[in-house]
């Protein structure tokens, strides 16, 4: 699969937390100043709206049905915008300004940079599971020339269609190939290894699972982090289990959230001390100063999603018991 969503339409700050954080259920996520009322759960229905009134500025550029999706991407003729859209248009699993293409426009793209901040040894590799437009990859190329980037896209044409109509970065290799598959076979760990793979509800079963994780995490170098990018349960109901599959392999996870965005960014360490919030938005600080950008990262930082699992904690994600 492609690069995952993120929601059409934007929510204003409060109403967008309330339902956010409602949205992944209040019984098992807290935020920094505790949980909300269910009755705001209501909130989150304001955002198809939203959808449906940015449709009438959309005009689609490019649209084909390939063997593993349906690849459509329009132009936003009032915001100057170039959008990819996963199969029912309801996810974007990319962006690019067509004044500004080099700008990283999608909020969780510039959160998922976080798992970048969190790794404090020198990063010399970073592998992309997903392309979608390649927006990630390419300004993370971009903004650390020195690291040795590579990509892992399954659908041949959406790699046609990140490099013509998105300007991806011909001198990034990307791989043609099922990412699991690419990941077992890796002779060489990476320091960094984004998955974003998950698109709503369709799940790739097989990217998700504690075999999956546990080969991802071997894909590692000493002091590697792993980011992947939810949705949350109203969207995505395996997230309570996503999230509790990693936790069963990796020592230290977080979850973090936009400000606008309803994705959720999972970030997998393999520290075994779990860092305070002070200690993130140094670390935050820090890779900007490097970078020599503002990402809005040290704010990000702070918008910590607290796990508590529930007295019946959702099931681990296992691969299918081999055929007798």
């Amino acid at each position: 699969m492609s690069g995952g969503g993120w929601y059409v339409g934007e929510i204003p700050g409060l109403w967008f937390k309330m339902a956010m954080m409602l949205s992944l259920g209040s019984d098992r996520i807290e935020g920094k100043r505790g949980r909300l009322p269910a009755r705001f759960r209501a909130a989150f229905l304001i955002v198809p709206a939203l959808a449906l009134a940015q449709e009438a500025d959309r005009k689609v550029v490019f649209e084909k049905q390939t063997p593993f999706q349906r690849i459509v991407v329009a132009d936003d003729t009032r915001t100057r915008t170039r959008y990819l859209f996963s199969d029912t248009r309801e996810f974007i699993q990319g962006a690019a300004s067509l004044d500004d293409p080099e700008r990283l426009l999608l909020e969780y793209n510039r959160v998922s940079l976080l798992g970048a901040a969190l790794h404090t040894g020198r990063i010399r590799s970073a592998l992309f599971a997903g392309l979608g437009a390649g927006s990630l990859p390419g300004f993370f190329h971009r903004i650390l020339p020195a690291v040795r980037v590579e990509a892992v896209e399954i659908d041949p044409d959406m790699v046609e269609v990140a490099r013509t109509l998105f300007g991806f970065d011909p001198r990034i290799p990307v791989y043609v190939a099922d990412a699991r598959t690419h990941i077992r076979k890796l002779r060489l760990a990476h320091d960094l290894l984004f998955v974003d793979c998950y698109i709503g509800e369709e799940i790739p079963r097989h990217l998700a699972t504690l075999e999956f994780v546990r080969e991802a995490r071997t894909a590692l170098r000493p002091g590697g982090v792993l980011v992947a990018n939810l949705q949350p349960s109203v969207i995505n109901p395996l997230f309570g289990s996503m999230v509790e599959t990693f936790r069963a392999v990796f020592p230290t996870v977080y979850l973090f959230t936009g400000e606008r965005s309803t994705n959720v960014i999972l970030v997998a360490t393999l520290e075994t001390r779990r860092r305070d919030e002070k200690a993130l938005a140094d670390l935050a600080r820090r890779f900007e100063k490097r970078t020599g950008i503002d990402l809005g990262l040290v704010a990000a930082s702070a918008r910590q999603l607290y796990w508590t699992p529930p007295v019946s904690p959702p099931p681990l994600l296992r691969d299918p018991a081999p055929e007798k």
